[in-house]
């Protein structure tokens, strides 16, 4: 079977065979907080960074508390945070 996979044209082989990075992008409004510790546990050992967009508003227009970085900081998630790019969606009030 791997032989023919090689002599196909969509290049499977090849494409695992090459080191690629993945990056895991998703929300995060701040009350998913056992979902978000599942998503890093199971993918952690192979996702290369987790892209977590949030907002600075709520979906009401109401100022939002960044709850992403102060989770960061604590015993649950420290070992997850060096490979969190938290990115911030800013809207005007």
């Amino acid at each position: 079977v791997e032989a023919s996979l090689k002599d196909t044209e969509c290049g499977v082989i090849k494409a695992l065979a090459e080191p690629k990075r993945l990056f895991d992008v998703f929300l995060f409004g701040g009350g998913e907080v056992d979902t978000l510790e599942i998503r890093l546990l199971e993918l952690q050992p192979v996702v290369d960074k987790f892209i977590v967009v949030t907002s600075n508003v709520t979906h009401h227009g109401e100022p939002a508390f960044d709850v992403i970085r102060p989770l960061l900081e604590t015993e649950r998630f420290r070992g997850y945070k060096e490979q969190v790019e938290i990115i911030v969606s800013r809207h005007k009030f």
